[in-house]
C-alpha cells in the first residue's frame, strides 16, 4: 500500500492519503488490511491523536468510495472541536476533486459522526 502525506486544506496540517485502488484492496488481502491498520496508526501517533482505522470505518468510508484514479481517502488530524487535549481523526472521500466528510469527530474527540452513504 502506498500513501503519501500532503497537505490537502482539509486540518490546515499534513494529512494521510490513500488511493482508493489501494484502500478497496484491503477487503481482500489481509497483508493489505494490516498496512492501513498501521498507517493510519502510526500518522495518528505522530500527529498526537489515538486512532487507528476499524472494520466499521472501512465499510462506511468503502461505501463512499469509487474505484478510479480520480478518488482519494483522506485521513486529517485536528484538535478537540470541545476545546479539550485530544485531538481526533477526520476522514474525507475526495472523488473528481470534491471531498466529502465521511467519518467527523465531536466532543472530545471521543464521538465520531459517521456519514453512511
Amino acid at each position: 500500500m502506498i500513501t503519501e502525506f500532503y497537505n490537502t486544506g482539509l486540518s490546515g496540517g499534513i494529512d494521510l492519503i490513500i488511493d482508493a485502488d489501494a484502500f478497496l484492496n484491503a477487503k481482500y488481502d489481509e497483508r493489505e488490511w494490516n498496512n492501513l491498520k498501521y498507517a493510519t496508526r502510526a500518522f495518528a501517533l505522530a500527529g498526537g491523536a489515538d486512532y487507528c482505522i476499524d472494520h466499521s470505518d472501512y465499510v462506511t468510508i468503502r461505501g463512499w468510495l469509487k474505484a478510479s484514479k480520480d478518488s482519494l481517502v483522506v485521513f486529517s488530524l485536528k484538535d478537540d472541536p470541545a476545546g479539550g487535549e485530544r485531538r481526533c481523526c477526520d476522514v474525507h472521500v475526495v472523488i473528481d476533486g470534491s471531498p466529502t466528510p465521511v467519518i467527523v469527530c465531536e466532543a472530545d474527540g471521543r464521538v465520531c459522526t459517521m456519514h453512511r452513504k
